[in-house]
């Protein structure tokens, strides 16, 4: 089996995550970003206070996106974004912009 030469360079720069976990956090970040930034451009203008909390909210998680693709890209992507221990694979998989420890992730 012939590994992407990307996920070879994620995997030495990102630790312990195995380059699977890798390729598939970075594809789905992207997919994610292109989600967020389709929505937030298809929102009407925020005039009520729902509408401008909606917006918040959206740009909230483009924002945390982004930073986790800086993270991927710089090889520091995978700690948990509460404690900054290690993050859980399967976590970081179910939402690769907010990855937690397993302890985190229970609460």
């Amino acid at each position: 089996m012939r590994v992407h030469p990307r996920t070879e360079t994620l995997a030495a720069r990102s630790g312990p995550f195995p380059s699977h976990v890798l390729e598939r956090a970075a594809a789905d970040l992207e997919a994610a970003a292109t989600a967020r930034e389709s929505q937030l451009n298809n929102l009407p203008n925020a005039t009520t206070p729902v509408a401008v909390a909606h917006r918040d909210s959206v740009r909230r998680i483009l924002d945390a996106i982004r930073r986790a693709q800086a993270q991927l890209a710089a090889g520091t992507y995978g700690s948990c974004i509460r404690c900054g221990r290690r993050a859980d694979p399967a976590t970081a998989l179910a939402r690769p912009w907010a990855p937690q420890c397993a302890t985190c992730s229970l609460g």
